[in-house]
């Protein structure tokens, strides 16, 4: 689709965040995406169970991007398309993956840097009238780097 902006400007689309080696714009287009940081948190209680206080740990980001397999060749086909899918649905929880935002403004990237994030889920969903579509679940922990692997 277009994108022509009249009146006020806005930020469009998803288009612009990739995962390296996973998604590629001709492997897969984005459909959506979702970024999210959190904490866990654990209350401070007084004698009388009352909350005076809060600690904040475990920092950390969490992106869910949700892709369409295709080909987008010059030249594509169907089975290209469902090479590609498969090539997604390999993909394995734990696996290492890097994130790219050539804007920087959905994963708070500066703009065109990378990132790492763990996968922690990869769902497939295909209906009987709608397209295959793959949603990933991205982690990434402020403080430590947890794609890194033990010595």
């Amino acid at each position: 689709m277009a994108n022509e902006q009249k009146g006020i400007a806005i930020v469009w689309g998803a288009d612009n965040v990739s995962v390296a080696g996973v998604i590629t714009s001709a492997l897969a287009k984005n459909q959506s995406l979702d970024f999210t940081r959190e904490a866990d948190q654990t209350p401070i209680l007084n004698s009388d169970g009352e909350t005076v206080g809060e600690v904040w740990t475990n920092f950390r980001k969490r992106i869910n991007i949700s892709v369409t397999p295709c080909d987008d060749t010059t030249t594509p086909t169907i089975a290209t398309a469902k090479t590609n899918l498969e090539m997604l649905l390999s993909q394995k929880p734990g696996s290492t993956v890097t994130i790219l935002d050539s804007d920087g403004t959905d994963t708070e990237l500066e703009t065109s840097q990378s990132a790492k994030y763990s996968l922690r889920s990869l769902t497939h969903r295909r209906t009987n009238n709608g397209i295959a579509t793959v949603d990933m679940e991205l982690l990434q922990m402020e403080d430590f780097d947890i794609t890194q692997a033990a010595a």
